[in-house]
């Protein structure tokens, strides 16, 4: 509704009713000359573009909060909604959101007094009230204005007015606590109260000053008081109840302005603490930047830094067409590096650079079609610490469009992976290294497979190189190193990663002590320390001279570094091989990269020992086959001769020799034999020679013959829990047990192996010397006594003379078995032993 001019008296003066209100304007001024409403040029042109303006941006820059209702002419007059649905609401009410959901009945019940709810019917009845009244219209005329002028709603003073009979706006005022409004003929007592303590609480809430630090005061007395109002409001009008123990919370939460952060670092006057970061970014010249100066971003603009600036984790902003880019203090510290501050109001034409060709990809597409994008593990190359940086991000562009139907800008959320995935991919290597090598069979198939195992990973391993070593004086190059000392040591060539055959940093010979070609003086100096050796060409230990014409892998750049790995199994100090990777020269050699390589190196060495125990084991086997195989033919050449001379003695003998198996075939007989008894030559099976034997003397052969198969046993000792007696004869001084051998008779010798003065091995030697002079008549078993059962102690006790072997500790019915075995022809004699 219309207002009257600021000037207009309240009663006009009698002497001018008769006049028009134009007459009485220009009479009310004095009757001057000249009139100051009349509009010249200027003005006029001013008042053409002031109604170039629309409705709603005016109201837009309205600081109270104002909507708009459409009351539809065509639907005839009503008597108010139930529900408000406006057709337009500014910026004032659109950020208050507790304020907008009870101006559109969406809060909660509790939500119409922040502190007590009378009852809900009071609630419902106060909107009812409220929306009646926001849409009603008169009955008696067509001027569809509000009634009454104004209504007193969330201690907010609204007020109304109609353009053209349709549009209803709608404003509202703060009730400060002196103010005098109006009360809803609705209000209960109890909801007067609580707004009472309301207009107190945004009193005491406007009662704020800003330390030099930035902190937010409060008057204390005024904040206690309030609490105490409060809660005592909260007790009454709450629904929890000692006597029943129940209780009720709301899942709300008071909002109010912070005491020490910026909610807005853009404005001109600022209060709260700032950071150094936005401290620096209200000091970049945004006025040079497509972006233009602070104070002419539009609100959606400034909501939206805000959020960044806010974001705890890395969050940037691009924005325009030109990208230009805004972030916060994580995304500097994190992605930035030091790139940050240049970085700050510039696009991707400006340090940026490098990450076009990577990006622009997504952000077209995600311009095309307005839809989010997310990547996971995205390889990002970024200079930001001097050199071009290998990094990984899982990051997502969310388009932004600023209240407008276009696409302005892109929120970028970046969080760095380049651990997890580094992780990854070196743990992959290391399993693959101890997959290859497993296979292998020698120790030049060991070398082979340790190399074929980097050649997947070209970027943690830009070059390798692979030298065994060995002994200078063997020829077999796929021998292994014997011992530490490098005076007698040479270095074989065994593979390469990109580096050339027949480059001058991989010769296919080095001698170890005197050679200065390669690699060599590291190679000495990894052996000396037996650890891993950094090279750097920074200090020279990297020569630079050996790493040109190297076919670089990965990234196709040089590398800086290179670590030399004294290859060792781990049960072993010798250095069997010299293993050379070069450090990828897009990362540190940071704590990540010293894992990765400490993994490595134990993987080879405990691959490596693992090899080599299989290879003993095979060794230990081949030599046992060999010897097995040379008693066999020892064997088979005394079994012949023994042959020989017994066929040359049944040749010349006169009486008649034959051979019966077991089974009683005849398998061989002289002339004689067979001249004598009349056997066929051509007819030999089962007891065949019996044919030849008299009738009368077939008992007495057969009898013989069995007493000859019958297998003679020595009786075994009774040991069910009863004692028994051994007597045993031992010596302190082995070199006396032969002479005790010769006096006694003796069933078996008992000899520790490891005796001080004549260890075991020699004194059997004695024993069996003494048997073959004639001293000692007949054999006197020997078994030795060793904590040391390895195949070639076994094997070596047998060449020496034992007849057995047993270990260290034993148990007497295992020692028993074996003197049983070796005694077998003495049957229900207790034997007599001698402990040496």
């Amino acid at each position: 509704m219309a207002e009257a001019p600021p000037d207009e008296p309240p009663n006009p003066a009698p002497e001018h009713e008769h006049l028009t209100p134009d007459e009485q304007d220009s009479a009310q001024r004095g009757h001057t000359s000249e009139d100051p409403l009349k509009l010249d040029d200027d003005r006029a042109a001013s008042l053409l573009e002031l109604q170039t303006l629309t409705i709603t941006e005016v109201l837009d820059q309205d600081s109270r909060p104002t909507f708009v209702i459409d009351l539809d002419p065509d639907e005839g007059i009503t008597i108010g909604a139930k529900r408000i649905w406006p057709v337009f609401c500014n910026s004032a009410l659109r950020t208050h959101e507790l304020l907008l959901d009870a101006v559109l009945g969406c809060a909660p019940q509790d939500a119409e007094t922040p502190h007590a709810v009378a009852n809900d019917a009071a609630v419902d009845t106060t909107y009812e009230d409220f929306s009646s009244w926001a849409t009603g219209v008169t009955k008696f005329d067509n001027s569809k204005d509000v009634f009454p002028l104004s209504f007193t709603y969330r201690d907010m003073l609204w007020t109304g007015s109609t353009v053209r009979q349709r549009w209803r706006l709608i404003s509202g005022n703060l009730i400060t606590a002196t103010s005098s409004r109006p009360a809803s003929p609705s209000l209960s007592k109890e909801t007067s109260d609580q707004r009472h303590i309301d207009q107190q609480v945004t009193a005491a809430q406007t009662d704020v000053s800003v330390s030099t630090a930035g902190t937010t005061l409060f008057s204390s007395t005024k904040q206690h008081a309030l609490s105490s109002q409060t809660s005592n409001l909260n007790k009454t009008a709450g629904t929890s109840s000692d006597e029943t123990g129940s209780t009720s919370t709301s899942a709300r939460l008071h909002l109010a302005t912070p005491e020490k952060a910026v909610a807005d670092w853009t404005v001109p006057n600022l209060k709260g603490i700032l950071s150094a970061h936005i401290a620096y970014a209200r000091t970049v010249a945004w006025e040079n930047t497509p972006l233009g100066p602070l104070n002419q971003w539009s609100r959606e603009f400034r909501q939206t830094v805000n959020l960044v600036m806010g974001n705890p984790f890395p969050a940037a902003l691009f924005w325009g067409s030109d990208l230009t880019m805004l972030y916060n203090e994580a995304y500097a510290a994190e992605v930035a590096g030091n790139k940050h501050p240049s970085l700050m109001g510039t696009g991707f034409s400006g340090p940026f650079s490098e990450l076009w060709d990577g990006v622009s990809g997504i952000f077209a597409e995600c311009a095309r079609t307005g839809v989010s994008i997310r990547k996971e593990d995205d390889y990002l190359p970024i200079e930001r610490h001097g050199f071009l940086e290998e990094t990984f991000y899982s990051w997502s562009w969310t388009p932004l469009y600023g209240g407008t139907s276009r696409i302005l800008g892109f929120y970028n959320a970046p969080f760095e992976t380049t651990q997890s995935v580094l992780h990854q991919r070196r743990t992959k290597t290391i399993n693959k290294v101890g997959e290859n090598v497993a296979r292998a069979k020698s120790i030049k198939q060991f070398w082979k497979l340790l190399m074929e195992s980097f050649e997947d990973n070209h970027f943690d391993i830009p070059f390798a190189l692979l030298y065994s070593v060995v002994d200078a004086e063997d020829d077999n190059e796929s021998s292994v190193s014997s011992g530490s000392t490098m005076s007698l040591k040479s270095c074989h060539f065994e593979g390469s990663l990109g580096i050339p055959e027949g480059h001058r940093a991989a010769p296919k010979q080095l001698d170890l002590k005197r050679s200065r070609d390669g690699f060599i003086p590291a190679f000495r100096e990894s052996m000396r320390t037996r650890e891993p050796t950094l090279l750097h060409t920074r200090d020279g230990t990297l020569p630079e001279e050996l790493l040109e014409g190297i076919d670089w892998r990965g990234f196709g750049d040089p590398c800086k570094q290179a670590i030399i790995f004294p290859v060792r199994p781990t049960n072993g100090e010798n250095v069997l091989a010299f293993l050379m990777l070069g450090i990828s020269p897009r990362r540190f050699y940071d704590d990540g990269y010293k894992s990765f390589t400490s993994m490595l190196n134990r993987q080879m060495s405990t691959s490596l020992a693992s090899f080599m125990l299989y290879e003993d084991e095979v060794k230990k086997s081949r030599d046992l086959a060999e010897a097995a195989a040379l008693e066999q033919e020892n064997l088979t050449q005394q079994l012949l001769l023994q042959t020989s001379r017994m066929r040359r003695m049944t040749e010349l003998s006169p009486l008649g020799m034959y051979l019966v198996s077991p089974d009683g075939v005849l398998r061989e007989g002289n002339d004689r034999y067979f001249e004598m008894t009349g056997h066929p030559r051509d007819v030999m099976y089962e007891m065949s020679f019996m044919e030849q034997i008299e009738d009368g003397s077939k008992k007495t052969m057969l009898e013989g013959w069995e007493r000859l198969l019958k297998k003679l046993r020595v009786q075994p000792v009774d040991l069910h829990g009863e004692s028994i007696d051994y007597w045993v004869m031992a010596t302190a001084q082995p070199e006396f047990a032969p002479r005790k051998d010769g006096g006694t008779k003796l069933s078996v010798i008992l000899m520790d192996l490891e005796m001080p003065n004549m260890d075991g091995l020699t004194c059997v030697g004695v024993i069996r010397k003494m048997q073959n002079d004639g001293t000692i008549r007949g054999h006197v078993p020997v078994i030795a006594v060793t904590a040391n059962v390895r195949d070639e102690q076994v094997a070596a006790a047998r060449r020496s003379g034992m007849d057995d072997v047993v270990s260290k500790p034993f148990r007497i019915p295992d020692l028993m078995k074996k003197v049983e075995a070796l005694l077998g022809t003495v049957a229900g004699v207790g034997p007599n032993i001698v402990g040496a």
